[in-house]
Formats: structure tokens, sequence, C-alpha cells
């Protein structure tokens, strides 16, 4: 039962088919669209139709004759068309039926507040002094909520039922029937030549009706001279009551009728993306220009439809094909990328996908650039052999690709790429020589380089590349056409030499902004970053002269370990030399640079020592960042601490809050991480704190030593710092060992010599001068 579980724990656990696509089809897909765009676009075969490039007004060199039937378009025809289904389109106004409905509750407050405040109140407008009376009109003003005459409240405050409720029906039914029944705005022609009707929209039901006579339509002037009059024939007050009454209400009639250009426009766009362009057809045999035959715009369009139509034509199938062959080529790299990323967390480079396709993509360029340069060089040759196309193929840098992904990256996705671009190089070149040259030229590449580790050596690298490149160069041209001249033969190897010689410098060239670009570490960046005299580094050995000793020794343990567990000793080392340079800014708090026995610490709270020794981790980032060190050593310098505890001043402060009744947050005494997220940066750690323990011990014996690094690995494990790596027991037991053959190296016992006497002293003497 309990295997049972786990296995069904372990298909709960595995990823659905949906999510594996899903996967597959993330932020990589992006980089893998572009990539096989510019490669289908770079290689893509050029069969076409190659009549010369005319200008307007230019005269025609030649007779030319449609070779196939094609549709050419009429754009002159297609722009009336345009035009006139543009302007066939009628404006679009909004019908609002509920406009009047502001207008209405100002109505029923004003007379609900009259009845209210004066006619059951009681009061007599004559009777009131003008400073009552401007109370009055306030307090109704603000009761309405809505700006009212100055004389409205008297004039119907006079009247015997002023504020009735026979009143307040004719003035509210009056509204509601005007604006119901009437369609209020402003009709404006939105372009000339648009048509005088409109499309209504009512925005309740969405119902729309067109409206072909617009006359019908009031503007808000005559709509309020109606009302007013509608108003007059209702209401039964005197004239100043009805004039002052007329006016608010017609202030209160809104337009229900407006614009909505947001519709028009799309309407418009709609109806001229149903136009179909007006084509006329050219038939096969027509002759669309006469030698002499000045050149107008329309043959020029007619020239270069046939060009399109007649290269889609011819080379859809070659087109189709390179799609599917540059498709497998970008998957079998994409694919390969990935599970080599999820197999090891890789840290030289900060995004390894991307760069494999930059470099498949420039090299794709640089092929295609090379094969049109050759042609156009064998073109302009005097004679044999350099009139030969295919000699000058063997001239192009083809190991460049694969050096740089060695130097960028490693071996092992250079080996892949080299092999993927071989098969990319036949396809362009439509040769299999070619592509049996390419891998054999990349491989000796990666052989040859695989023991150089400085910039200069990229120069005797080229040479080399050169010298295998001419030999493969002299055998495929015996295998292949064993008949040829000799100078033939020679002149193939002389331009596969040379181009050993351009793979040096293309790569030169490249490497630096690759690295910028990509956040890639290279050994022979690591190399010149491994220099004790860079100005960083001496820095650090003058101001703090035991932090530097502490990085140098931390650099061995973490090398040696690096290489027992098979990942790159040299990026180990390198950042073991910069991971404490935050130490820089503070050196004497940090006990290794205390020389006069005086520790500033002392006179300082836990908590303040803590944030002390925590500093020194932003204050490494941003002495990184200044001097220019790649991303990944910077990554290093929060990495080797992680999370941990700061126990020393941890389990102070805690002593001193039980002495005072509080509590302490542990979280305030550890480093703010991330944790290690590669083997080497967790050797990193690891050899860190067991380099700084191995200074406390008095008895440095093998044994001790043994248990002190397993005990100080075991309290990394413990605090779950290797969480975020790919460390396994295997791996730590190795480091171990590793660890402790340096130190035992670094702590060997030496014998005591006895104290020498004046007369043993004569001797030594003696036996020296002999």
């Amino acid at each position: 039962m309990r295997a049972s579980s786990r296995a069904r724990s372990r298909r709960a656990d595995r990823p659905s088919l949906g999510e594996r696509i899903r996967a597959m089809l993330g932020f990589d897909t992006l980089w893998t669209a572009a990539a096989m765009v510019a490669i289908v676009v770079i290689t893509a075969p050029q069969i076409g139709f190659s009549e010369p490039d005319y200008e307007p007004g230019d005269i025609a060199e030649s007779e030319v004759t449609a070779p196939i039937d094609f549709l050419v378009a009429d754009p002159l025809a297609t722009e009336a068309r345009l035009t006139a289904a543009y302007q066939s389109v009628p404006d679009v106004y909004n019908y609002t039926p509920l406009a009047h409905e502001y207008g209405k509750g100002i109505i029923r407050r004003l007379f609900t507040w009259g009845r209210a405040n004066v006619l059951d109140a009681g009061i007599v407008w004559d009777d009131l002094d003008p400073e009552a009376r401007s109370d009055l009109a306030q307090d109704a003003m603000a009761a309405v909520g809505h700006p009212l005459p100055a004389e409205l409240i008297g004039a119907l405050a006079m009247e015997d039922g002023g504020f009735s409720m026979a009143n307040e029906l004719a003035v509210a039914g009056t509204l509601i029937s005007f604006s119901g029944s009437s369609l209020i705005g402003t009709i404006e022609q939105s372009r000339p030549g648009a048509p005088t009707a409109i499309n209504v929209r009512d925005i309740t039901t969405q119902e729309e009706n067109r409206l072909d006579d617009t006359s019908s339509v009031l503007n808000m002037g005559d709509a309020r001279a109606q009302l007013r009059l509608a108003l007059t024939e209702r209401l039964e007050l005197s004239e100043n009551a009805e004039a002052t009454l007329s006016e608010l209400v017609a202030g209160l009639l809104s337009a229900n009728l407006t614009s909505n250009s947001n519709a028009t426009q799309l309407r418009r766009l709609e109806a001229t993306d149903a136009v179909e362009p007006v084509v006329y057809e050219v038939k096969r045999g027509r002759v669309l220009l006469r030698q002499g035959d000045e050149v107008t715009p329309q043959k020029i369009l007619e020239l270069e439809t046939l060009r399109q139509q007649y290269r889609n034509d011819r080379s859809l199938l070659s087109l189709a094909g390179m799609v599917l062959l540059m498709a497998l080529a970008v998957f079998s790299l994409w694919r390969y990328v990935t599970h080599y990323q999820r197999r090891v967390r890789y840290q030289r480079v900060q995004h390894l996908y991307p760069l494999v396709l930059v470099i498949l993509v420039g090299m794709v360029a640089v092929t295609r650039g090379a094969l049109f340069l050759g042609e156009a060089i064998a073109n302009a040759a005097p004679g044999e052999p350099f009139t030969s196309v295919a000699s000058y193929e063997y001239a192009i840098p083809f190991a460049s690709g694969g050096i740089l992904l060695m130097l960028l990256v490693n071996v092992q996705v250079a080996w892949a790429f080299s092999a993927v671009f071989g098969v990319v190089v036949g396809a362009m070149t439509q040769d299999l020589e070619m592509t049996v040259f390419a891998m054999l030229s990349s491989f000796a590449a990666l052989y040859g380089m695989s023991q150089y580790k400085q910039r200069t050596a990229l120069t005797r690298a080229g040479m080399i590349v050169g010298g295998v490149n001419a030999v493969a160069a002299l055998g495929l041209g015996l295998l292949v056409q064993p008949v040829e001249p000799l100078g033939a033969l020679a002149f193939q190897s002389l331009c596969a030499l040379a181009g050993g010689v351009l793979v040096s410098i293309v790569v030169t060239i490249a490497i630096p902004p690759l690295e910028h670009l990509f956040q890639s570490l290279t050994d022979i960046k690591l190399l010149e970053l491994s220099n004790m005299n860079l100005p960083l580094l001496k820095d650090l050995a003058v101001s703090a002269p035991g932090t530097y000793h502490h990085s140098v020794v931390v650099g061995t343990l973490a090398e040696t370990a690096a290489e027992a567990i098979g990942v790159n000793p040299l990026f180990a080392r390198v950042s073991a030399y910069y991971h404490d340079i935050g130490k820089l800014r503070q050196p004497h708090y940090f006990v290794e640079n205390q020389k006069d026995g005086h520790n500033p610490h002392d006179d300082l709270l836990p908590s303040m020592s803590a944030l002390i020794l925590v500093s020194h981790v932003k204050d490494g980032i941003a002495y990184a960042q200044e001097h220019g060190l790649p991303q990944p050593l910077i990554d290093a310098i929060p990495q080797h601490h992680g999370t941990r505890l700061i126990r020393f001043f941890y389990e102070k402060a805690r002593q001193a809050a039980i002495e005072d009744g509080r509590q302490v947050d542990e979280s305030d005494f550890r480093y703010p991480g991330p944790k290690p997220r590669s083997k080497e940066t967790a050797i990193l750690m690891l050899a860190d704190g067991v380099e700084a323990i191995s200074r406390t011990l008095s008895d440095i014996s093998p044994v001790k030593l043994e248990a002190m690094i397993r005990r100080a690995i075991q309290e990394v494990v413990d605090d779950d710092q290797l969480a975020e790596c790919a460390l396994t027991l295997e791996d730590l037991s190795k480091i171990s060992e590793a660890f402790l053959s340096v130190l035992a190296g670094m702590h060997h016992q030496r014998i005591e010599y006895p104290e020498l006497t004046e007369t043993s002293r004569d001797g030594v003497r003696a036996n020296l001068q002999d």
C-alpha cells in the first residue's frame, strides 16, 4: 500500500501533457520564432524574376514579356472604391430616452420642498423681511441641489397654490413629454460629401434606426423655446411666476441625441476593410515593356507584382523545405539546451538559449554574406582557379560558432551546436561536401581550443583550424573530384587555410560584446579577474589583509572541491577572491583584520553588530558593480552567505533578552540571501565556513580537522542552505575529502628544532663555508 501510494504521488507530481506543452511554449517561443524568421529570411532561396529595377521615367533597356499569368492591383480604382465605401457610412448618434430624469428630479424636489416649507408651514411671503426671504431661498437651493433663479421661490410662494401637486405634475409632465417625443441635439456633418442621413441608436435597447430627414432634430435653442411655450399653455400662474419657472425648466432640458464618433469611425473602417482591391489579369506572353518605352509607375507595379508572383510560384517548395529543416535544427538546439539547463543549474551565462540562437543566426548571416562575397569575387576574377565559387566557400569561418560557445558556455553545448550548424550549412549551400567540411572544421577547432585559456591562444587556434581545414579541403577535393587540377586543389586548400585565420578574427571580435550582452563568464575572463594585481584585489590586500588571506585560502579550498565533483574550479576560485570585497568599507569590524586586540563590536549592541556584518554583502555588490565584475561573480557575493544565521551575535542577543524578559527575532540575525543556486556557490559557502572555523582550532590534527569539516557541512545542510542547488550526498562527501586534503597540508606539523649552542652554531657555519 505504501509503495502504491508513493507511485500515485509521483504520478500526481508529474506534469501533465498540457502543462509540458505550455512549458515548451513559454518565453523561449519568442526567441525561437524570431530566430526562425531571421534564418529563413537569410537562407530563403533567391529564385525569381530578375529584370532590372526601373524608376519612373526610365527608358526600358529591353523587351519584357510576362512568363506567367498574374493579377495586378489597380491602385487608383481601388482608392476610388475605398473612398466611396468610407463616405457611404452614415454618422452614428446615441439616443438617450431618459435624458429628462435629472430635470424631473429637480422639479420633484423643488415642489416637495415648497409644499413642506411654504404651503404647509403657512408662510406668507409678503410678511417676510428680506433676510428671511434670502434664508428661505438658500434653504430651497440646498434641498433641491441645483442653482435656482433668485426670484423663483418668491414668485411661486406668492401664488395661490404655486407649489401645488397639480403644478408639479404639469411642469414634470411637460418636460417628460417634450423630451420623450422630440430628438434634441446638434447634427454636424463630419466630413464633406457625407450622407445627410444618420443612424440613431437607442442606448437602452441597442435598437438602431436610420433617420433620413434630420430636419426634425431640434437644436437646444429651438427646443428650449418650444418648451417654454408649452409650459405657458399648461400652467395657470402669473406671468412672472410662469416666466421664472419656465426659465428653470428650460435650463433643465438636456440633449437626448449625441454623436458617437467611435462607432462611426469603426463602421467606416469595417466598410473599407470589406472592399476588395480592383485587379486586372495579365496573360502569359503579353508584352509588358518594349525596348525604348518610358517606364510608368503602373508598369513598375506590374513588374514588381510579376517578380513577387514568380518568386512565390517557383520558390514555394524550396522555401517549405528550408523552413522544415531550419525548424528541425532550432528544435534540436532548444531540446538539448533546455535539457542541459534542467540537468545543470548553469552559472556562467544568464540566458543560454537566446545566446545559442543569436550565435546561430549570426553564423547563418556570416555564411550567407560570405557566399555572396565569394560569388562576387569569382565573377570579377581574371581566370582559373580564382573563378571557382566552390573554392571560396572553404574560406568561410564555419568553426567560429562552436568556438564562441565553447568559450562562453562549455564544450558540450559547442559540440551540439557544431553538429546542428553543419546541417544548416548543407541546407544553405545545398552541398553535402560542405556539411562534412563544416563539421570537421568545428570539431577540430573544439579539440584544439580545449586546452587554451588565454585570448592570445585564439590566434594559435586559428592556425590549427586552418591547417585542419586545408587537409580536409584537400581530402574532400580528392574524394569528390579526383581528376581536378592540382592548382585548383591547392587554391581550395589555401582558401580553407585562410578560413582558419578568419575564425580567430571573428571569435576575437565577437567575444567581448557577447560576454557583455549575455553576462557570460568565460574561463579567459576568469583568468584575467584572478590577477592579484587588479586594483580591487590590491586594495583588499592593503586595507583588509586578513580578509585577503582568508579569500585566498577559501579560493584554494573551493577550487580543489570543485575539481573533485567535476564543476568549474576556476569560477569557484575566482568567486572566492571577490566574495568578501564588501569588507573593504569597514575592515576593522571583522576579526581577521583586527591587529591591536580591540574588537569594536564589544561596544555595540548585538543587533547593530549583525547589521554591520550583513552590510558587507550589500557593500560587496556595490563594489563589484562599480568595478564592472560579471553578474555571476556578483551573484556569488550574497549567495555564499545564503540566509545563514549570525550565530555569535544571535546568541549574545538572546542571552541579553532572557535577562530582560524579551524575545529576539531570529530573522533579524540572518543574512538576506538568496541561497546558493549553483554547485560552485554552494562550495564557496562551505569553504568560507570551514576556513573560518579552522582558524579557531587549537588541535589541528587530521582527525580534528575532519570532524570539524563534517560538522560545518552538516550545519549548512541542517539549516537548509543547499535546497536550491544540485549538490548530492556524494558531492558533499567528495567536498569534505577535498577540504581535508587542503587544510591538512596547510596546517601540517613541523619538527621542533633543538636550540643551538654556540659550539653547534660554529659547526654549522663551518659546514656552510665548506
